[in-house]
């Protein structure tokens, strides 16, 4: 944040590998960022996103045909980008927007969507913005030689191995 000045940044995304637990971790996470904004004299926004791995909704692709005089309907899976704005919800005292997110190809003729929990305000503009960056977060997969692609961005990816293996025991060491 410091060399943000330079850079010109002036918007911070923090994604958090699952929901928090409790009202202190997202408020903390703010607390930090508006001091450290005071610290520099420079103020950023804050987009703080839980990123839901597992979750009991599928999405699916209905297209409508006319044949002669009847309407025929087709199932099939999205394609990957697909994403679609689920609902608001209060949460932890906060009001929290759900977005869901096929970022992966179907799994056994099924497409298991990421949920995006989105902590902030948002407008169309920012859901449309915040589903295409976790996107192209996804792209960052360079162990998938074939589409370059996994249904988690990068930055979840590796928390999500980290705590894997501190959950097992293994010592992790920088």
């Amino acid at each position: 944040i410091g060399q943000s000045k330079d850079l010109n940044i002036k918007r911070i995304v923090i994604y958090r590998d699952g929901m928090p637990k409790h009202t202190d971790e997202v408020r903390d996470c703010i607390k930090a960022l508006k001091d450290t904004s005071k610290n520099i004299n420079r103020k950023f926004e804050l987009n703080y996103i839980g990123v839901v791995k597992r979750m009991p909704i599928r999405l699916f692709k209905i297209s409508q045909k006319d044949v002669g005089n009847e309407e025929k309907f087709s199932v099939e899976n999205p394609l990957w980008g697909t994403y679609t704005y689920l609902y608001k919800t209060n949460y932890l005292g906060y009001t929290v927007d759900k977005v869901a997110i096929v970022s992966s190809s179907p799994i056994e003729g099924v497409s298991r969507p990421v949920v995006l929990n989105v902590f902030n305000k948002t407008t169309n503009a920012d859901i449309r913005r915040i589903a295409i960056e976790y996107l192209k977060l996804t792209r960052l997969n360079f162990w998938n030689a074939i589409t370059g692609a996994h249904r988690l961005a990068l930055p979840i990816k590796m928390a999500d191995t980290i705590a894997y293996m501190l959950a097992k025991g293994i010592s992790i060491k920088a």
